[in-house]
């Protein structure tokens, strides 16, 4: 029943469209396009129905992308598809370091994984943590993400501990 569409699987009319899959933020661009057939398994032109879009960014990780497919000449109805560009994983893991009480800073490095290629020359760890006097603290960092958007990033973390002993 063209009045009626089925949106989670449009065989109305015996038009068929496919779904989009979800993607991991790389850098690269994301744009999904359907694919739309006809009772026939023939695919269907530009001429038999529009594609709109929720958003014109394909590459970041902005949430929900809505596709609206409109049926346009002898075809009619609008069916909708929905993916995501989700963030990709980044681990930043800091040092931990231990030394007697020598009045200089204890410091410790640490390391960035699961940048992807495209920020590479962007996103830098630096490494903040520093403990001089007795006592412990955490090896604490920060991010300089260049022309990268933090955003796409969902960020897990492994702190390390710097602690001075008494001599």
């Amino acid at each position: 029943d063209p009045e009626k569409p089925d949106e989670t699987d449009p065989a109305y009319g015996g038009v068929q469209i496919n779904s989009p899959s979800d993607s991991v933020y790389d850098g690269t661009e994301h744009k999904w396009v359907p694919t739309v057939l006809d009772k026939d398994g023939k695919a269907l032109t530009d001429a038999d129905y529009e594609v709109t879009y929720s958003t014109d960014n394909f590459t970041d990780a902005t949430g929900t992308i809505t596709v609206t497919i409109t049926g346009k000449g002898n075809y009619t109805g609008t069916v909708t598809r929905t993916y995501k560009i989700t963030p990709a994983s980044l681990k930043i893991t800091t040092n931990s370091a231990e030394k007697t009480y020598d009045e200089s800073a204890l410091t410790a490095g640490g390391k960035i994984e699961g940048v992807v290629e495209h920020d590479k020359d962007e996103v830098k760890l630096n490494i903040t943590g520093s403990q001089t006097e007795v006592g412990s603290s955490q090896n604490t960092y920060e991010i300089e993400w260049g022309t990268a958007k933090a955003s796409n990033y969902e960020i897990t973390e492994d702190i390390g501990t710097l602690k001075v002993n008494a001599r």
